[in-house]
């Protein structure tokens, strides 16, 4: 729609300066125009009226136009929004509660909401609480021009006994249940915990047209809403370091392989922090206390290059989850390992009297990411070094030969390492963004793929604030104006005092109305005149215009006063005339007569 959108403009912007300049030219002398068969034709000279007219469309296409076109929302009129300008909100929702299912590596300004977007009540189906877990949303598989996206998933509808198969082997018997009421969540993304088996809506109708993606991923096309109440059952696999270590790579399709090209820097420091390692889970473990020996910061300005991920590796070594996750999940395919990134929530806040119930907030809002082993599936990382992440507990590096990172080295707080080698310790200003929220206001669901929502950008609001206020506005100038009209007729009836008063205000109804409905009396015409012009022009009938102006002038001229039926007859007269001038008028002259307030502010 670009083009379009410019030709647009063009064409406005032209017409302004043709007409702006041809009311120059008008002013300086005899007209010019550029038709040869119109040499002798005088236009009538563009006037301050059609240049208000002319502001008048400009503004109100200023504020309608961005609803219809969407695009000039995100461009032209984008405002500084809550969110970052509408963008994205760091490792915490937006204040919409809404959170981006896309990670990507570039910058982006974010605003961190403490909204609460569900309570979830977790324990394991045998009784007892359970151990807090990560609250997925969406799995992403692809990268491409620096951001993940969930593209060429299968999608398939939930039965309606609940049953959920993803295709993701499990090993061990450790289920969770979780109880999850959604508060201040949005989307079509249903979080849970992986891996979903079973899933129960409190209200079987809201769950009409539950689907799930071959990543276990569910999605509820009806949207998310407040109080929405559902039970859903995970299988947790059981892992150790042990069993991971002797674990091979599995293979779950070519486009977890996929990589984009990288530097040779990227390619070398990937290798050199493996080194040492003896098996692929030692090989991620020592890439995740790399990343954790970096800095997290969300406050970080945009970098000047295009390749973020040197600029985060080799530089910057400070972000938030998204940069991490996204680092983690690269390098491992740099490695040749399979992996995604996952999207979706930490744990959340637990109370001492509630152990096993959990307060998710939009701060809470994170990415990860997950490598695919044979027998075991996807398997979570957690290179992030917020305060409140810590390493699963079966990537503890104390059984990796050598150790890559020593957690409690000088200088590092405890769980963030500490050793790096010279080129590691280079730092430049810092950059990047995190997870944010993306929501399509024209329809309410996803922009992208991958389950993309976007909240209702500033502007919109300010828009729609602006709108509500000027359509009362017009309401009451559309309800107002007509009736100060009829005011003033009644009200100079009213004041005369005679036959001679009458006569005045009678002819002066006919003249406010013929100024609107038909032609206003020129400054040189007499009242038989303008009487007579109107006649001919058969606006009106001739006989009753010329003997109201008959009355009026006597009123006026005559130096007797009017007789007592007189007056009464010139009121009646301006009556008939009104009738007349209405009926022989077209709807737009109507129109403007009710409610045009030009004739308000003229000298009675």
């Amino acid at each position: 729609g670009s083009p379009i959108l410019v030709a647009m403009f063009l064409a406005a912007l032209l017409t302004y300066w043709a007409l702006e300049s041809s009311h120059r030219i008008r002013t300086w002398g005899r007209w010019v125009t550029p038709w040869a068969h119109q040499r002798n034709v005088q236009p009538d000279s563009v006037t301050a009226g059609l240049a208000r007219r002319m502001g008048y469309s400009t503004v109100a296409f200023a504020l309608i136009v961005p609803f219809f076109l969407p695009a000039i929302g995100s461009g032209l009129l984008s405002w500084r929004s809550d969110q970052g300008g509408g963008g994205s909100g760091g490792d915490g929702s937006t204040s919409s509660g809404t959170v981006n299912p896309w990670v990507q590596l570039d910058p982006q300004d974010i605003e961190q909401s403490d909204t609460e977007l569900m309570h979830i009540r977790a324990s394991r189906t045998s009784g007892g609480d359970a151990p807090a877990s990560y609250w997925r949303l969406v799995s992403l598989n692809t990268f491409a021009d620096g951001v993940w996206t969930a593209e060429a998933l299968d999608t398939f509808p939930v039965s309606s006994d609940g049953v959920v198969t993803p295709n993701q082997p499990t090993v061990g018997d450790n289920t969770l249940e979780q109880n999850v009421t959604i508060q201040g969540l949005r989307g079509i993304s249903v979080p849970a915990a992986v891996q979903p088996s079973t899933i129960d809506f409190f209200r079987q109708e809201e769950a009409e047209g539950l689907v799930r993606d071959e990543t276990g991923s569910l999605k509820l096309p009806g949207g998310l809403h407040p109080d929405l109440s559902y039970r859903v059952v995970s299988q947790i696999p059981e892992l150790s370091f042990d069993a991971l270590e002797n674990a091979r790579i599995g293979d779950p399709g070519a486009e977890y392989f996929q990589k984009p090209p990288v530097s040779p820097e990227v390619q070398a420091l990937t290798d050199r922090w493996v080194d040492g390692a003896a098996t692929p889970f030692q090989k991620l473990i020592a890439l995740q206390e790399r990343l954790r020996a970096f800095d997290y910061d969300t406050d970080q300005p945009p970098p000047d290059t295009s390749d973020y991920l040197s600029e985060f590796l080799l530089h910057d070594r400070a972000g938030f989850c998204q940069q991490f996750a996204t680092a983690f999940a690269l390098q491992a395919r740099i490695l040749g390992y399979p992996s995604r990134v996952s999207v979706g929530f930490l744990p959340g806040t637990s109370t001492e009297s509630s152990p096993g119930e959990y307060v998710v907030r939009g701060t809470d809002a994170h990415a990860w990411p997950e490598v695919y082993f044979e027998n075991y599936g996807w398997i979570r990382f957690e290179p992030t070094p917020r305060d409140d992440t810590v390493a699963p507990k079966y990537t503890e590096t104390a059984k990796v030969p050598g150790g890559p990172v020593d957690t409690n080295g000088p200088g590092k707080a405890q769980g963030k390492g500490s050793t790096l080698d010279e080129l590691d310790q280079a730092k430049i200003p810092k950059a990047f963004g995190d997870v944010g929220g993306l929501i399509d206001p024209r329809t309410g669901l996803p922009a992208a793929p991958g389950d993309a929502v976007q909240p209702t950008p500033q502007w919109v609001k300010t828009f729609t604030v602006v709108i509500q206020l000027g359509a009362l506005l017009l309401v009451l100038f559309l309800a107002a104006v007509p009736l100060l009209k009829e005011w003033r007729t009644r009200r100079r009836y009213n004041h005369a005092t005679g036959p001679r008063e009458l006569a005045g205000a009678a002819f002066a109804h006919f003249e406010e109305e013929a100024a609107d409905l038909a032609s206003p009396r020129h400054p040189f015409e007499t009242a038989q005149t303008f009487a007579g012009r109107l006649a001919d022009r058969g606006k009106v009938t001739d006989r009753t215009a010329h003997r109201l102006a008959q009355l009026y002038e006597a009123a006026v001229f005559a130096p007797r006063d009017l007789q007592s039926g007189e007056g009464a007859e010139a009121r009646e007269l301006a009556g008939d005339l009104r009738h007349e001038l209405w009926s022989r008028a077209s709807w737009w002259t109507r129109f403007t007569r009710l409610f045009s307030p030009r004739s308000l502010w003229a000298n009675d």
